[in-house]
C-alpha cells in the first residue's frame, strides 16, 4: 500500500531545501492523529512535489523526521535491514577515510549520518545504541540485523533508554537491555595512547566522552609541568591525558562515586604510562570544592571544566547560562596568573556566543583578562550537517588567564 501522505506548507521549504531534515507540526497543512508515533509517511509540498520519506509523529513538536530517501524507493510500511546496511557502510567509509579509529568511535550520529534518531557508538568488540525517535525504536529488529551484517566482529549491542529525548517521543525510559549479544558491565580497550577499563552499564552517556578526543589531546599537550585540576571529570578523560602529557600533578572532581571509582581504577591501570605524574580523583560536589578551595587558596595551572548539559530545552537555558557564569567564575578564582582555562558546555540549547559571553563576564568579575588559545568543538565522528544547527552541539575554548587592566 502507498505510504500516507503529509503535506508541508510551502513557506517552509526553503529550510528543508538548505538541509534541515525536521518538519514541525505548525509547518504542516493538517497534522493527522490516526497515524501511530514513527509511522512512515510521505512529505509533500504544493506545487513542489516531494520531500522523500521520513517519519511521522503526531503528538511531539517535531512531527516530521525525513530520510532523504525517495518515496518511490520505499516500498512498505517498514525500513529494511537493506536500508539500514547501505546507510551504515556510508558512515563507516566516511569515517575510515577521516583516519578515525573506528573500534573507539561513534559510529552513527543520527541526523547527520541520515538515520535520525540513532546513535551507535563502538568501543571495541561492543557498540552502545541510543534510539531516540520513535521511528528507529520501531525498526529495532531491522537495526540489529545490519549491525551483525556490517560489524559482524561485534560481540554484542546495548540499548540505552535514559535519555530525556525519549519522553518528547512518548517512549519508555529505564535500565539498559541488551540488543543482541549480552554487554558486560565493564570492558578493556585501548584508546588515545591509554588503557581503559569502560563502564558501559549505567554510566553517562553510552559509556565515554568521545565527542571531547581532539580537546583532550590537545590538553595533553598544554599540561607538561603544570598542576592540573580535572572538574566533571568521569572516569579521567582529560584528567589521565593531561598526566600523560608531563602534569606534576592532576586532582579529578566528580559528584559521581562510580565515575571517580572508574577513574582511580583508569589512573592505576596505565600507572607505568604516566610517569611520575600524581593523580588522585575525589568525590565530591564540584561547586563546594571550588568554594572549599578559595577559602584556603588552593592554585592550579590548568582547570578543565566539562560539565553536563545545564540546558535540557530552551526553557532552562537562561538559568543554565546563570550557572555556567558562576561556575567559570569559581574555577578561575582558584586559577594561577597566566594559567589555563579549558571549557565548554554540551547544551544544545545554549548558543556559542551566549556561553562564551558568560565565560568572559565571569572573568571581567575576577578582574581577569582572557586570550584565546584555541577554539573547539566536537569531534569529526560527530560531524556537523549544514542546515542543521542543532547538530553542532559542543562548545569549547582553551583561555590563557590573565590580570585584569
Amino acid at each position: 500500500m502507498p505510504l500516507p501522505i503529509l503535506n508541508v506548507k510551502s513557506k517552509h521549504v526553503e529550510r528543508l531545501h538548505h538541509g534541515h531534515p525536521w518538519v514541525f507540526s505548525n509547518e504542516l497543512v493538517q497534522v493527522p492523529t490516526d497515524l501511530a508515533p514513527g509511522s512512515l509517511v510521505q512529505a509533500v509540498v504544493e506545487k513542489a512535489g516531494s520531500l522523500g520519506v521520513g517519519f511521522y509523529h503526531p503528538h511531539n513538536l517535531v512531527a516530521l523526521r525525513l530520510l532523504r530517501l525517495p518515496a518511490e524507493s520505499q516500498p512498505g510500511p517498514r525500513l529494511s535491514p537493506d536500508f539500514f546496511i547501505a546507510r551504515f557502510r556510508n558512515a563507516q567509509g566516511y569515517r575510515e577515510q577521516a583516519g578515525l579509529d573506528t573500534r573507539a568511535c561513534r559510529l552513527v550520529f543520527g541526523e547527520s549520518d541520515e538515520l535520525p534518531g540513532l546513535i551507535l557508538d563502538r568501543y571495541g568488540d561492543y557498540a552502545v545504541l541510543e534510539l531516540l525517535s520513535a521511528g528507529m525504536d520501531r525498526h529495532r529488529e531491522e537495526i540489529a540485523q545490519a549491525m551483525k551484517a556490517v560489524w559482524p566482529d561485534l560481540r554484542g549491542a546495548l540499548l540505552r533508554h535514559d535519555s530525556s529525548l525519549r519522553r518528547l517521543e512518548g517512549l519508555p525510559e529505564g535500565p539498559e537491555e541488551d540488543l543482541y549479544g549480552q554487554t558486560p558491565v565493564e570492558i578493556e580497550l585501548s584508546m588515545e595512547g591509554l588503557a581503559w577499563g569502560l563502564t558501559l552499564r549505567g554510566a553517562q552517556k553510552t559509556g565515554f566522552f568521545l565527542d571531547q578526543r581532539e580537546n583532550r589531546l590537545h590538553v595533553r599537550g598544554l599540561s607538561r609541568g603544570l598542576r592540573v585540576l580535572d572538574l566533571f571529570s568521569n572516569q579521567g578523560g582529560f584528567a589521565l591525558q593531561a598526566a600523560l602529557g608531563g602534569a606534576r600533578e592532576v586532582t579529578g572532581i566528580d559528584a559521581s562515586a562510580q565515575a571517580i571509582a572508574a577513574a582511580t581504577r583508569n589512573a592505576a591501570r596505565n600507572a607505568a604510562a604516566l610517569g611520575g605524574s600524581k593523580v588522585e580523583f575525589a568525590e565530591r560536589d564540584v561547586f563546594k570544592f571550588l568554594e572549599e578551595a578559595a577559602a584556603r587558596r588552593e592554585k592550579w595551572d590548568l582547570i578543565i571544566v566539562d560539565p553536563p548539559a545545564f540546558a535540557k530545552t530552551k526553557k532552562t537555558a537562561v538559568s543554565a547560562l546563570h550557572g555556567y557564569e558562576r561556575l567559570q567564575g569559581l574555577a578561575i578564582r582558584v586559577l594561577n596568573h597566566g594559567g589555563f582555562l579549558a571549557t565548554g558546555s554540551c547544551s544544545m540549547h545554549v548558543e556559542e556566543d551566549r556561553f562564551f559571553t558568560a565565560v568572559s563576564r565571569a572573568a571581567r568579575a575576577q578582574q581577569k583578562r582572557l586570550v584565546w588559545m584555541r577554539r573547539g568543538e566536537q569531534g569529526a565522528d560527530h560531524p556537523v550537517l549544514a542546515g542543521m544547527p542543532e547538530t553542532r552541539y559542543l562548545k569549547w575554548g582553551v583561555f590563557r588567564v590573565l590580570p585584569g587592566m
